[in-house]
């Protein structure tokens, strides 16, 4: 049995068809209630550490469930609105605890897919383990640098948008994790999500976020490796490049 497995079976909410909206229009597969009704018969050890790739939802606002800490990947929460369209709310990667409002509303609060192949455990770890105050204390404190890090990917010129973004992603990136010295610097390798998501959470077009990795790709900032993984340059663009970027892109835009 695989972890992808487990994780279907521990969170029967996931599914992969969100469907498109104004401001997330991210297509994806379907899988069928009789898929996971067999993935939950299989299930042996619902407190595992679980696995999920790209694009899957890990829960929905309104529904309940339990609260979970990101070990690696990016997962990305919306928000529903009262015409009942779906808007990104936040950004949650590496460390961060997605979901524990569940422990004071009996909810999720709001939608929660992964942005990029990632990996998850049970918060707080150990069955039936109250939550220390420390640990209370750092997850709020990494709930807030968390906002300001997300308002600051929607403000500025947008090449300094999408790098901010991109070395976030970097941060949280599993890849190559076991050859980095320092294993809290920003990876060389990243996994970038599907550009509309990074466009939703730049709060730029999906054209121009598509230009601005393109011309990373040009400048040696992103050397692509396979799919959406890429070898990223901490030397490169420089502040002068990223200037010249975003005056090309004020040109033609």
């Amino acid at each position: 049995m695989t972890k992808h497995t487990e994780l279907a079976v521990e969170l029967p909410l996931l599914r992969r068809n969100r469907q498109p909206s104004k401001t997330t229009k991210t297509t994806q597969r379907a899988q069928t209630n009789s898929d996971f009704s067999t993935l939950r018969k299989n299930s042996t050890n619902p407190r595992t550490s679980l696995n999920c790739s790209a694009g899957l939802i890990l829960y929905e606002a309104g529904y309940k469930g339990a609260a979970w800490r990101v070990i690696s990947g990016a997962v990305r929460l919306d928000r529903q609105e009262p015409e009942g369209e779906t808007s990104f709310a936040s950004l949650a990667i590496q460390g961060d605890i997605i979901g524990a409002e569940t422990m004071l509303f009996d909810a999720y609060s709001f939608t929660a897919t992964a942005l990029t192949p990632c990996q998850l455990v049970p918060w707080p770890e150990g069955e039936g383990m109250p939550v220390p105050v420390s640990d209370v204390l750092k997850t709020l404190i990494a709930t807030e640098q968390r906002a300001a890090e997300v308002i600051a990917l929607r403000y500025g010129q947008a090449a300094e948008r999408v790098k901010r973004l991109i070395m976030l992603l970097a941060s949280s990136s599993s890849a190559d994790k076991k050859s980095r010295s320092k294993p809290d610097q920003p990876s060389n390798q990243v996994i970038l999500p599907a550009r509309q998501d990074m466009a939703d959470i730049t709060a730029l077009t999906l054209e121009t976020v598509s230009r601005m990795v393109s011309a990373f790709r040009r400048n040696g900032m992103l050397r692509h490796l396979s799919a959406n993984c890429f070898r990223l340059s901490l030397l490169v663009p420089r502040s002068s490049g990223l200037k010249k970027l975003n005056s090309a892109l004020a040109k033609n835009p």
